[in-house]
């Protein structure tokens, strides 16, 4: 998904459209991506035991040292490319891999600040792309800003389900997550708050007509109904395992509002 936002946040910013450079620059952001996730495997290695058994570190498929050694090379590799695509691009990198360590060694501990971390990151890429291309101000084109406020709310939702999920092994680590602190409910209700905004600015997006018919077309039917639907079963199922299953269902959907950016492309 770093990658994809990325490459589409150059593609939507106007700029000299330099495809090895939005190619290079995708690919940054997927190593720097990729080093995040093994660092956070190797510290949720005693927790993932118990949230996730089957992944390859807590069963001892790869050992741990392997995890380590990914974050240091990818890394490395990431900010390198970064570094030949620009300073202001490199700058957007480096202050990435900064927040993705904190994060996993604090951010992911606290109530919201890890969920708001994530988002952020996720919300950089489109502005990192259009950077790559070396567009002045990148956080000022309409091409990078729309979708970065989408996908920013889009992980936050995603990331409270993820939280819900996770509750049990969390808790058992002394993680102070949303729900070791507020109800279920409550944060249930804060992710419609959440989506049903993301409707409300999808709604604003086609009433202006800031992209071409065809996003209002995609958005509606791939997006915005669908949402509705996993909105009603968050509130309406008592089975535990929703969680989870929305959230994967949250993240197909956030592919599908890339497609719509991307087609809708004035």
């Amino acid at each position: 998904m770093a990658a994809a936002g990325v490459w589409l946040g150059g593609y939507l910013s106007y700029g000299n459209h330099d495809n090895i450079r939005l190619v290079l620059a995708s690919f940054c952001a997927a190593l720097v991506c990729a080093a995040g996730n093994a660092l956070n495997d190797f510290l949720d290695m005693e927790v993932d035991r118990k949230n996730h058994p089957g992944r390859v570190l807590p069963s001892g498929v790869l050992p741990s040292y392997v995890a380590v050694l990914a974050f240091w090379i990818l890394n490395g590799l990431g900010i390198i490319l970064a570094l030949f695509l620009g300073l202001k691009f490199a700058v957007i990198v480096i202050f990435a891999v900064l927040v993705l360590v904190i994060y996993n060694f604090r951010l992911k501990k606290t109530s919201l600040w890890g969920n708001l971390a994530v988002s952020l990151l996720g919300a950089l890429t489109f502005i990192a792309g259009g950077m790559a291309v070396r567009v002045p101000n990148a956080y000022m084109v309409a091409g990078t800003f729309a979708p970065a406020v989408f996908a920013f709310l889009f992980h936050l939702g995603r990331e409270m389900l993820k939280d819900l999920a996770d509750f049990d092994g969390d808790l058992g680590a002394q993680y102070k997550t949303l729900p070791t602190v507020f109800p279920a409910l409550a944060i249930e209700y804060m992710i419609m708050v959440i989506y049903v905004v993301v409707i409300l600015l999808t709604i604003m997006a086609m009433t202006i007509e800031l992209y071409r018919p065809v996003f209002t077309w995609i958005v509606l039917v791939g997006v915005d109904v669908p949402l509705m639907i996993l909105l009603v079963g968050l509130k309406v199922s008592k089975n535990k395992g929703k969680y989870a299953l929305i959230g994967q269902a949250m993240k197909a959907l956030m592919v599908v509002g890339l497609i719509a950016f991307l087609a809708g492309r004035p």
